[in-house]
């Protein structure tokens, strides 16, 4: 994944946490109709932070991603353009999709 990925203005579909392997697959629809889709997976979770407070209302459309490095790992943060800030702690990162 690139250190930001593009996932502006993509739909937040799923989150699907895997405890046993912590493994996190967050699914988005892109494009047209956000009919193509993008799957995000994150390996190593150790941390996820996960707010729908929706201070700038309700929204499920991405306004912009970032991957930072740390130690082990990645910070992986997602803003929502209803100003709520996803992130996770894992160590690896991979975009599947467009």
């Amino acid at each position: 994944m690139n250190p930001r990925p593009d996932l502006h203005d993509a739909v937040l579909e799923s989150f699907t946490f895997y405890w046993e392997t912590g493994t996190l697959l967050i699914k988005f629809g892109i494009g047209v109709d956000d009919t193509d889709v993008v799957i995000v997976e994150c390996g190593g979770v150790e941390r996820i932070s996960c707010p729908r407070l929706l201070p700038w209302g309700p929204s499920d459309f991405v306004n912009s991603s970032k991957q930072e490095p740390r130690q082990n790992g990645y910070l992986l943060t997602i803003e929502m353009q209803s100003g709520d800030l996803i992130e996770i702690f894992c160590g690896t990162v991979i975009r599947k999709g467009q």
